[in-house]
């Protein structure tokens, strides 16, 4: 688990150097715009994390969930395209805003599914916490397209 962890730290890292090295005036940002692309590449890199590398983990917990297989997949096609919406939306916050509205959705579903199999709090945690996280995420976009116009 920490491995994992330490993983997902280490691409949220390169990714905000990556963005650094391809925008050098990202230091003129205003603290709210830095905010909103450090969480948009920490719910990106745990998305593509959870549906990518640990895939089988999905697997098995959809099958937990008794949903069928091609709702795992309509929801890993979605979480995705959001995620990715969501690194568009570094530069166009209008994208962001559409990425972190679907994940916010998705992740309201996930809580309750895991209500409705009864699972204990600890498993709840990542959807709560990347809802949470989705949530600040549209906020910041959605403030910073009001200061656009």
């Amino acid at each position: 688990f920490d491995h994992c962890q330490s993983a997902i730290t280490e691409l949220v890292v390169y990714s905000y150097l990556i963005l650094v090295a391809k925008c050098p005036s990202i230091h003129k940002f205003p603290i709210m715009q830095s905010l909103a692309i450090f969480l948009q590449a920490l719910v990106c890199a745990s998305i593509f994390f959870v549906w990518v590398v640990r895939y089988e983990n999905i697997i098995s917990e959809f099958k937990h969930f008794k949903y069928p297989d091609w709702l795992r997949d309509c929801v890993g096609i979605l979480k995705l395209t959001f995620s990715i919406l969501l690194l568009v939306g570094i530069t166009q916050h209008s994208f962001a805003l559409v990425g972190g509205i679907g994940i916010t959705l998705l992740m309201v579903a996930a809580f309750f599914t895991h209500l409705r199999v009864k699972n204990p709090l600890l498993m709840m945690w990542p959807s709560l916490i990347l809802m949470i996280l989705s949530i600040v995420i549209c906020f910041l976009n959605y403030r910073m397209l009001g200061d656009e116009w």
